[in-house]
């Protein structure tokens, strides 16, 4: 009996505490709201809040001043001032000035200030100033700095965009932007990312993979693909004997090589892999053009695969373990092949047509290649070439050409 007595009690004293919170709000002098009971704390009057204090939650019409809570914070109108609570912010005809959430912010109306949050910020509609927390919303326009684990802003954005893993902006981007992963409908500043993805860009970026649809700047990358930059394919044999198909992508002022190759005497059974950036030149469609590359490519044979392949079983078996440093080697000598070079070519284009071009050139090439055994990098002079070019300035380098032809795609 004495139990149930002590529990209607606390449901009692639970109610009363509840409207007597209600009741301090609704009747708050000069714009102070403060209960010292647990409970929402509801402030219905026209008056905008000055102060506001609450043991569980603040919910006002409007507010000019310091709202502070636990829980959660919500004013139905347009207010100004600070906010601060440990969970859930929540503006109904937007904020402006300084908001502290915990979990989670949301305003439904514009946003002008400081917007801290731990978890999510939700925008509905335009936001000036500076935002940060761990996943952004906005909406519609932004401008400021905004920084997150996640940037995702549906309409334009002018000003500074930091994210760990990605930005991502549904229209206009105008200023500089950082992140692993940028992905933009038009961008025009300074971007640098791991991946950038614009349909129109116009500015200078810098990543490991660049891809744009149409390009007015300049990308910096080791893979950039424009689709409407410098696209062609090229078919050249070169002073080693090796017939080679490259692809050339990106922006005629830095594009991007690939290339295989396979040796013309059919005895060595060998391969050639290129990979390098270079920079084109023309003056008109139809003029003479110059390509500056600069690339790296390495010779390899299946007597070599089956060597090295060997050569690592064999380790695993003496030792009897995995070592990373010399699995990291032979994944080297594996890439690496019989040797490599080191090469700066000079290549002139003569067209045919707008698409079709008869290309020459001259190189420079240093040749190295991977000792296994001594487990160092060592500069190499190969054997297909038997003679010693004058004036190379290095005993293991030599002059080449190449010729071919050159498609564009």
């Amino acid at each position: 009996m004495s139990k149930k007595i002590s529990l209607d009690f606390l449901l009692v004293i639970l109610v009363l505490v509840t409207f007597s919170s209600i009741a301090v709000g609704q009747h708050s002098i000069s714009g102070f709201l403060f209960s010292p009971f647990p409970g929402i704390n509801i402030y219905s009057d026209d008056s905008p809040t000055l102060f506001g204090f609450g043991f569980f939650a603040l919910i006002i019409d409007q507010s000019c001043g310091v709202l502070i809570s636990p829980l959660f914070n919500y004013t139905q109108h347009f207010s100004t001032g600070v906010s601060i609570t440990g969970g859930f912010a929540t503006f109904g005809e937007g904020f402006e000035g300084f908001s502290l959430s915990s979990i989670f912010m949301l305003s439904q109306k514009s946003f002008k200030g400081v917007d801290l949050t731990g978890g999510i910020n939700f925008i509905l509609d335009d936001f000036v100033g500076f935002q940060a927390g761990s996943v952004n919303f906005v909406l519609k326009s932004f401008s400021g700095f905004q920084v997150s684990l996640l940037n995702i802003d549906f309409g334009s954005f002018k000003g500074f965009q930091v994210s760990t893993f990605g930005n991502i902006v549904l229209n206009d981007f105008t200023g500089i932007q950082a992140g692993l992963l940028n992905i933009n409908k038009s961008f025009n500043g300074f971007q640098i990312g791991l991946v950038n993805i614009n349909s129109q860009f116009s500015g200078f970026q810098i990543g490991i993979v660049n891809f744009v649809t149409h390009s007015s700047g300049f990308s910096l990358g080791l893979i950039n693909i424009i689709l409407d930059g410098y696209n062609f394919i090229e078919t050249s044999y070169n002073e080693l004997g090796y017939l080679t198909e490259t692809i050339k992508f990106g922006d005629k002022r830095l594009y991007t090589i690939i290339g295989f190759g396979l040796s013309s005497d059919s005895s060595k059974d060998s391969y050639l892999f290129k990979f390098g950036l270079g920079s084109h030149m023309q003056k008109t469609k139809r003029s003479l053009s110059l390509d500056i590359e600069l690339f790296v490519q390495t010779m390899t044979s299946n007597n070599t695969i089956s060597y090295i392949y060997n050569y690592y079983n064999n380790y695993i078996d003496e030792y009897n373990y995995y070592d990373y440093d010399s699995s990291t080697l032979i994944f080297a000598s594996l890439i690496q092949g019989d040797f490599g070079t080191i090469t700066l070519r000079f290549n002139l284009g003569i067209p045919l047509t707008n698409r079709f071009y008869i290309t020459a050139g001259l190189s420079y090439n240093i040749g190295y290649k991977i000792d296994l055994i001594n487990e160092t990098l060592i500069w190499y002079f190969p054997s297909e070439l038997n003679y010693q070019h004058p004036y190379t300035f290095f005993d293991n380098a030599w002059y080449g050409f190449n010729l071919g032809i050159q498609i564009s795609i």
